[in-house]
């Protein structure tokens, strides 16, 4: 190797040596170091007894009593325990990232003068007083002293969060809105609809899991659309509780309580339980107040889950106007204006050339071998058509121009009636719902024949 071309690696090499040494160095100074807080100033975790602080403008004291926390002198408050047990974690250990002076003599420049935090915390054998001051503006963390000392330390970035609360509400433990998801809901109800699990063959094959009740009378619903209705419960929560207490009808009204609500059935454990979240009015920043039945918190849902529940009854509707698929049909009477006669639907087993048996379908009309390809084309015309709209009127000067009486293989009996209402057609499928279907399927319909 030239000497100048050994001089050359040399320089590399150290250049490299120098690069990762002060890569090191970076790394180990800009890492946040934590140290503990000597022990004196301390309690062990779990060891508190009592911790008082400021909320908003009151002083409160929370107190253990075993494993519970209450705050002192309101023992009914529903405190969210984790609040204090977070406190705890904070103070045992608490941790801070380096000394900043030890001789503070303008307190306010950190932040811990008189608008300074103060959180006061007992054991059985010490107490102590902690000050936290202003959060940083040139590194993570809160400025913090304990006592009268005149030491400042640059403590966590959870330090001011953990005692930090704008009133009392923001330390309160949120009602318990059922957790439900769409396979423990059994039921539905709202101002505008009700849903009930669907009787077991009450809509022949084509059922969905949930019915729309009317009145007295259940209706056929669109599959999705309950399901996507049913599973908007699982997602209200309260977010927030905007006033905790007394909630009498002046209260009720001021938030806009009224009639609405939602009447949740469900299933829990093999329990049938029933929830009732009353809806009040909206908030400007996306939100609703509500209230569960039996509970003193008046509480913010996000609105999008309220205004996707206040749908109307008939959106919810199956337009399927056909109640069975093709295999489970098996009798078909029907009236039209080209006459009357039945079309049966058998079965039967023939060996192959291989002497394997095959399952065989034909249709009969009125106890005749009917042409198959027409009879296929029928129940798949039938069995496909959809109402452009539904709904629970009945049109006035109807005339019925068209019956179809369906009997299934377990003997289920439907009747599908087509009105003509001027120049509106509507199929009456039971005689419960209206089914508004098209001029062109009409026809089809009317002039069915095989």
């Amino acid at each position: 190797m030239r000497p100048k071309t050994k001089q050359l690696v040399i320089l590399c090499c150290a250049a490299v040596i120098l690069t990762a040494a002060c890569l090191a160095l970076w790394l180990l100074t800009s890492s946040p170091q934590t140290e503990t807080m000597p022990n004196d100033v301390l309690l062990s975790a779990g060891d508190h007894e009592s911790v008082g602080f400021s909320v908003g403008n009151e002083n409160i004291e929370i107190v253990k009593n075993g494993s519970f926390w209450y705050i002192e002198g309101n023992e009914d408050f529903p405190l969210d325990q984790e609040i204090p047990y977070a406190m705890e974690k904070i103070l045992s250990p608490l941790l801070y990232k380096r000394t900043v002076t030890q001789d503070c003599s303008d307190p306010e420049t950190y932040g811990l003068g008189t608008l300074a935090l103060k959180v006061s915390f007992t054991g059985s054998d010490q107490s102590g007083t902690l000050y936290i001051g202003d959060p940083c503006s040139s590194s993570p963390g809160w400025y913090f002293a304990f006592g009268d000392e005149k030491t400042v330390y640059l403590g966590d970035e959870s330090l001011g969060n953990a005692f930090t609360f704008g009133n009392l509400l923001d330390l309160i433990l949120l009602d318990n809105y059922p957790p439900l998801n769409a396979n423990s809901v059994t039921g539905l109800k709202t101002d505008t609809f009700e849903l009930v699990l669907t009787p077991e063959g009450a809509f022949g094959d084509t059922e969905s899991r949930f019915s729309l009740k009317y009145g007295e009378k259940l209706f056929m619903t669109d599959c999705d659309t309950a399901e996507d209705t049913v599973m908007l419960i699982s997602g209200i929560e309260p977010e927030s509780c905007a006033r905790y207490g007394i909630t009498d009808e002046k209260v009720l009204r001021e938030y806009g309580f009224e009639d609405k609500k939602l009447v949740v059935n469900y299933s829990d454990s093999g329990n049938e339980l029933t929830s009732v979240i009353y809806i009040g009015s909206e908030t400007d920043d996306g939100h609703v107040y509500t209230l569960l039945e039996g509970s003193n918190q008046i509480c913010l849902v996000h609105d999008d889950y309220i205004k996707a529940l206040s749908i109307s009854a008939e959106s919810l509707l199956s337009k399927k106007v056909f109640p069975l698929t093709p295999g489970k049909i098996s009798v078909l009477e029907m009236k039209t204006e080209s006459g009357v006669y039945s079309l049966e639907r058998r079965t039967k087993s023939v060996e192959d050339a291989e002497g394997l048996t095959q399952t065989i379908v034909e249709y009969y009309k009125d106890g005749v071998l009917a042409d198959q390809n027409n009879a296929d084309a029928l129940i798949d015309m039938l069995t496909s058509l959809k109402a452009s709209s539904v709904a629970f009127y009945e049109p006035e000067g109807s005339e019925e121009v068209f019956v179809l009486i369906i009997t299934s293989v377990d003997g289920q009996i439907h009747k599908i009636s087509v009105i003509k209402d001027g120049e509106d057609f509507y199929a009456l499928r039971d005689g419960v719902c209206w089914q508004k279907i098209s001029e062109v399927d009409a026809v089809r319909l009317m002039d069915l024949s095989i």
